[in-house]
């Protein structure tokens, strides 16, 4: 039954309950089969709708000059104390009419607007508690400038409009004072674009929608001279009603479901990357888009109906098998959005509702992509049952340690856009676009758009952290992934190739490394001969260090010295290596061969247990890290001497 609402919900069909009668609400037609699964599962689907939808909302009652704000409130506010932070959290949208529209009736609309909800006249303060507050402001109070911009003349469309905006999209709001919205209307020769810029706080995504309409509602009544009501409900009797919801202990299942899942070692997520993550998180993001083919998508969608699932979950497992692959690791955990309005008064209001759900699966290299595909598909439904617990007072929950660096629980989220506008008639293109730079607060967000009759994929990524030739490997990887779930299902994931042909070459031809050397040479013997050959040349450079051939060798002679005469090494002992990759790493290796030993190199990254563990397993005579090259008597005694090879 869930995965039936699931499926409606992505096909934008909206179900409410009246006089205990399904009433169904969409404005394309239904197939036959799918009217008649909902009416085999007619009575699950009233009970779960009563069930969640019996609380209803009421005005609050609060005469106080501040109220509570909601969760999902306070995480932004909290994120959004930096410019950068807050900047991250501005949401662009602009809203075309046609050019017979007056401009200054659609202002005076967008006016409306501001006066009807009071969502879009909200500010935030800490109170004497250090309590996040939200203050509603008076109509007179909360002055929106919305500024009419004459563009017929000139050759302007909707791209030199965002140009124009730039500016206004680089400052970031004032959470304390207001407005949290702005608003530009650009008339152009062939329409109207009425430009806003909201912060994150004030709205969501499924809110846009809500603003559209509600001003197209209004700009028709105001040329009508029509009355124009304001609604029942606002944001803040919402934010009272789920507050009540919690104290009441309504969602202590949903609670006690995601501390049991997560109440473990969260493994993070780094795809490969030669940068260095900052210390303190950044939210400099490159956007790339590209699209899903129609013949793709199609079969995707047939996949997960052969299989009882949706076309969501298909691109999930993809993303699901395709991080296994490059990062080997089995259990992983992303973020995604609800929209949170699973009660029917929340559906015609502006505001944020908008809840994060974890996305948490341990892959098995033993499953076929079929078994992952059914795995992800339960773990995300089960997710999706228990939504409505908020995600910040999940992470309280939990009690998990600061990493200024990250995010909590999940740095990688995956979205699906199912309420857009459908445009099955756009012409696309399979190539990689690049949009830009962005302001995104996760290290990699993708963004799946159903199109209608394709998909759009956009893929944002932390500059800071990795570059664009990573991330669109990785995109060209995931179309190949895909490709197996509809051609290759029962291959299990160990065996799984995403390699496409072009790069198999291109490995191959890396690996053509093969040399003869003299089979009586060693390495040493090689080294040494090089060193007479060109003594003075530079054998090796790090940093500000540069070494010649012949000190190189001096200083690797002093090495083996020091370990012949203080730990009695002789053939087949071994010595640990835990050093970075630097001159002192070549000094090392040779020194010990010199001696006679063999090397065992250690990771400087591997926990203290696993490296004794190596030390103990190997017997090594030594150990040579940082501590032993600079405390130990060989730079006290021997660094300065000069000593003949061994």
């Amino acid at each position: 039954m869930l995965n039936l609402l699931e499926e409606l919900k992505d096909k934008n069909i909206h179900i409410s309950v009246k006089d205990n009668n399904l009433v169904i609400d969409t404005t394309e037609d239904i197939e036959e089969s799918l009217i008649k699964r909902i009416r085999v599962y007619k009575e699950e689907i009233i009970s779960y709708i009563l069930k969640h939808n019996s609380n209803s909302i009421a005005k609050h009652t609060s005469t106080g000059e501040d109220h509570p704000v909601s969760d999902a409130q306070k995480r932004l506010w909290l994120q959004s104390l930096t410019e950068e932070g807050s900047k991250s959290y501005h949401i662009n949208f602009p809203i075309e009419f046609p050019s017979s529209y007056d401009p200054h009736v659609v202002k005076l609309a967008v006016l409306q607007l501001i006066k009807n909800f009071e969502i879009f006249r909200t500010v935030f303060h800490l109170n004497d508690q250090d309590e996040v507050r939200q203050i509603i402001l008076e109509e007179n109070n909360a002055a929106l400038d919305v500024e009419i911009i004459d563009l017929k003349r000139e050759f302007a469309d909707i791209r030199s409009i965002a140009d124009l905006v730039k500016n206004l999209n680089s400052q970031a709001f004032d959470l304390g004072k207001g407005p949290l919205l702005r608003c530009k209307i650009f008339e152009l020769k062939d329409k109207i674009v009425t430009y806003f810029i909201f912060h994150h706080i004030i709205i969501d995504g499924v809110s846009l929608n809500v603003v559209k309409q509600n001003i197209l509602s209004y700009y028709h009544a105001i040329v009508h001279s029509e009355e124009i009501s304001g609604p029942k409900l606002q944001y803040l009797d919402y934010t009272y009603w789920k507050l009540a919801g919690i104290n009441n202990g309504n969602y202590n299942a949903a609670q006690r479901y995601w501390t049991d899942l997560l109440s473990k070692k969260i493994s993070t997520i780094d795809l490969p990357s030669y940068a260095k993550r900052p210390s303190v998180k950044t939210f400099n993001s490159y956007t790339l888009k590209t699209v899903i083919s129609s013949e793709l998508t199609q079969k995707l969608d047939a996949f997960a109906k052969q299989n009882m699932g949706t076309l969501n979950v298909s691109l999930l497992s993809a993303v699901y098998v395709l991080l296994n692959k490059y990062t080997s690791e089995n259990d992983i955990t992303l973020g995604t959005f609800t929209s949170g309005r699973n009660h029917p008064s929340l559906n015609e209001m502006p505001g944020l509702f908008v809840n994060t759900i974890v996305l948490n699966n341990i892959l098995d290299q033993k499953d076929t992509l079929t078994d992952t595909f059914r795995k992800v598909k339960d773990s995300f439904t089960k997710a999706f049952t228990h939504q409505d617990y908020p995600f910040d007072l999940l992470i309280e929950d939990l009690h998990l340690s600061q990493d200024t660096s990250r995010n909590p629980l999940f740095d990688i989220t995956v979205v699906f856009q199912d309420y857009l506008d459908n445009e099955s008639g756009e012409v696309y293109s399979d190539e990689i676009e690049e949009i830009g730079f962005t302001k995104r607060a996760f290290d990699i967000n993708f963004e799946f758009i159903n199109k209608g009759s394709f998909l759009e994929m956009i893929v944002a990524f932390n500059a800071d952290i990795y570059d664009k030739g990573t991330i669109i490997s990785f995109i060209n990887h995931f179309r190949q992934v895909l490709q197996k779930f509809v051609s290759a299902a029962d291959v299990p994931l160990r065996s799984l190739d995403y390699i496409s042909a072009e790069e198999k070459i291109a490995l191959d031809s890396f690996n053509h490394t093969k040399v003869d050397y003299p089979s009586d040479e060693t390495i040493v013997s090689l080294f040494e001969k090089q060193v007479l050959i060109a003594p003075d040349h530079t054998a090796v450079i790090y940093g500000g260090v540069s070494l010649s051939y012949s000190e190189l060798n001096a200083r690797a002679n002093q090495l083996a010295y020091y370990l012949r005469e203080k730990f009695s090494i002789k053939g087949d002992d071994l010595i640990c290596i835990q050093l970075s990759r630097s001159e002192k790493m070549l000094v090392s290796i040779l020194g010990i061969l010199k001696s006679g030993a063999a090397y065992v190199p250690i990771s400087q990254d591997y926990p203290q247990d696993r490296t004794d563990y190596i030390l103990s397993d190997t017997r090594a005579k030594v150990n040579i890290n940082e501590s032993f090259l600079w405390s130990s008597n060989l730079v006290k005694t021997y660094i300065q001497k000069r000593i003949k090879s061994p």
